[in-house]
Formats: C-alpha cells, sequence, structure tokens
C-alpha cells in the first residue's frame, strides 16, 4: 500500500492543484507501514485482554508526540508539524507496547 501511495503521490497532488502535497503524501504514508507493526502489538494485547497496558502505552505516546506536534508547531514547521506528531505518535506507541507486553 505504502508503494501505491508514494508513486500516486504526484498524481493526487495534481488533483488538488497543490505539489508541496508530494513530500508530505510520501512521509505521511510511512505510517502505513508502522500501522501495520502497530496492529499486531494491538492484536495481542486484545488477545491476552490486558487492555491496562494497552491504554496506558496509547496516553504516554499521545502526550508525548502531542508535545512534539505543539512545539514543532510553535516553532512555524507548517503543516510538517502534524506529520511528525502522527508519525511519533504511533513509532511510540509501538515502542511502549514492546517494553510493556
Amino acid at each position: 500500500m505504502y508503494f501505491i501511495l508514494f508513486f500516486t503521490a504526484p498524481l493526487i497532488a495534481e488533483f488538488y492543484e497543490e505539489s508541496k502535497l508530494v513530500p508530505v503524501i510520501r512521509v505521511l504514508g510511512i505510517t502505513i507501514i508502522i500501522g501495520a507493526v502497530y496492529s499486531v502489538q494491538q492484536a495481542k494485547v486484545q488477545r491476552e485482554m490486558n487492555f491496562k497496558k494497552f491504554f496506558f502505552a496509547t496516553l504516554i505516546g499521545t502526550l508525548i508526540s502531542a508535545g512534539i506536534g505543539i512545539v514543532m508547531a510553535y516553532m512555524d514547521f507548517g503543516v510538517w508539524a502534524l506529520v511528525w506528531q502522527q508519525i511519533s505518535a504511533q513509532f511510540i506507541n509501538i515502542i511502549i507496547l514492546v517494553i510493556k507486553v
């Protein structure tokens, strides 16, 4: 899916008449790969019915990534603040779930 998104990013940007979307789509598409790994960890937690660990892992990841997004937005990174907030949220959640589980 990521490769399809990567190669169709120019077409999507052309559709919206915004050439700046190409790198944003390509980088944000990485969340597809990260999300697949995250789903495996999430399924393991659900199978073990250990929702407390899942809650705290996602809470910590959300708070840290929110801080990253806010700081980057304050430093005028624009749309990249949102992109890196999303990527960091999933990446941090994976790391915490791997450690906790």
